[in-house]
């Protein structure tokens, strides 16, 4: 369960239980019969909660995540042809609304991190040795960008370049390890020879990217910083900051969630500026993912006991009341958005859940249920993607 690596939660180190090598992938076979980590699919009429007067990053959110699973694509429930699902794919449908999720890819170790551009699907498999991959959004043969990166975590797409973050591995496998050997890297889409971009990073968490420069946090550091796109000179934007985890910029103002300080802070993407906390509300403790429209920021936080957790919007220029648009989710983790909805997911082992509600608040819709770990989150126009870490597997959500 990504829930292992919740020092970001609770402020103490963690160890995360990871499956050695890289994930294997083949061609999917669809199986209907088996929905596994898909679920079955239900829908919820509860409403999202308003309290008073709150882009994406990517990642595991950007602020996305990651869990652990086994090298071949765990055990997620149901009766498999094959004991450890390698090489199989599903399909689940959502009969009370119509969606459909289809499995892309199969047997990953622990798919995190996941961005969608032009047709194509990015994510990371987070693993010793682990590989950056992708695939078209209708399905097809994965292919490998990059392989033998160190924990990749989040990741981030331009029209060039996939970016991410390579996480500690001292962190990811050590009880209070304190070394900085994190990384930022970079290589074309279509693969080659990754470049570091930054090294030396205590637990680099989510990654955002503009024209100009990759924006990244490094969770473990306290740091906020970037470094342009075609390297050189690191900006420290922001430091002495409690536990950053997912990060967005947009119009020249990146914005970042403080896991441990529950706060949503924001500076100029050139450096220099001051930072702005744009919310200390009590509903923003363990704030995580974080997505952005022209008007407002979406976050997810863990600041409920079982299953009464927030995901929450406010303006771009901050406000001291967050607007509750769900009140009662478990572990709501990455957090995604377009011009109707918001979508997050649960990261729960085994009954996790893909859901989205208007932009305003309203009516919850469970696109997917019985998701094991959903973590990463992405969507276009065509459709909502997310891993599934611990049943090694990406998956499509097409509306009715």
């Amino acid at each position: 369960m990504i829930a292992r690596k919740m020092w970001m939660l609770s402020g103490t180190a963690a160890v995360i239980a990871m499956a050695g090598g890289t994930g294997g992938t083949t061609g999917c076979t669809v199986n209907t019969t088996n929905p596994a980590d898909g679920g079955t699919g239900s829908s919820s009429g509860a409403s999202g909660s308003s309290s008073g007067s709150s882009g994406s990053s990517s990642g595991s959110s950007s602020g996305s995540s990651s869990g652990s699973s086994s090298g071949s694509g765990g055990d997620d429930g149901g009766t498999d042809d094959d004991a450890g699902d390698a090489g199989f794919c599903f399909t689940s449908q959502n009969t009370a609304t119509g969606f459909t999720a289809v499995a892309l890819v199969c047997g990953q170790n622990t798919p995190s991190g996941i961005a969608v551009h032009n047709g194509v699907v990015y994510w990371t498999d987070y693993a010793p040795g682990g590989t950056v991959m992708s695939v078209p959004e209708t399905g097809g043969t994965p292919t490998t960008i990059a392989t033998n990166q160190d924990y990749p975590w989040a990741i981030a797409v331009d029209d060039n370049n996939v970016y991410w973050t390579n996480y500690d591995n001292q962190y990811a496998t050590n009880v209070g390890g304190s070394t900085s050997s994190g990384t930022v890297m970079k290589v074309p889409l279509t693969g080659g020879t990754p470049v570091t971009l930054d090294t030396g990073l205590e637990s680099p968490w989510g990654i955002a990217v503009d024209a100009n420069n990759v924006y990244y946090t490094a969770a473990a550091g306290g740091h906020v910083k970037s470094v342009p796109i075609a390297g050189g000179s690191v900006t420290v934007l922001a430091q002495g900051q409690g536990t950053p985890a997912g990060i967005a910029v947009q119009n020249g103002v990146v914005y970042w969630t403080n896991n441990t300080d529950g706060t949503v802070s924001s500076t100029s993407a050139g450096g220099g500026g001051a930072v702005k906390v744009l919310t200390t509300s009590n509903d923003a403790a363990y704030a995580l993912g974080i997505a952005l429209d022209s008007t407002s920021i979406f976050f997810t936080a863990n600041s409920g006991s079982g299953n009464n957790s927030p995901v929450l919007s406010l303006p771009l220029a901050g406000s001291s009341s967050p607007t509750v648009l769900a009140s009662a989710e478990n572990t709501p983790w990455s957090v995604a958005v377009d011009a109707t909805n918001v979508y997050w997911t649960q990261n729960i082992p085994n009954n996790g859940a893909v859901s989205s509600i208007p932009l305003t608040g309203g009516s919850i819709t469970r696109l997917n249920t019985g998701a094991d770990d959903a973590t990463g989150i992405a969507v276009d126009a065509t459709g909502v993607y997310y891993t599934a870490a611990g049943g090694g597997r990406v998956w499509r959500i097409t509306p009715p």
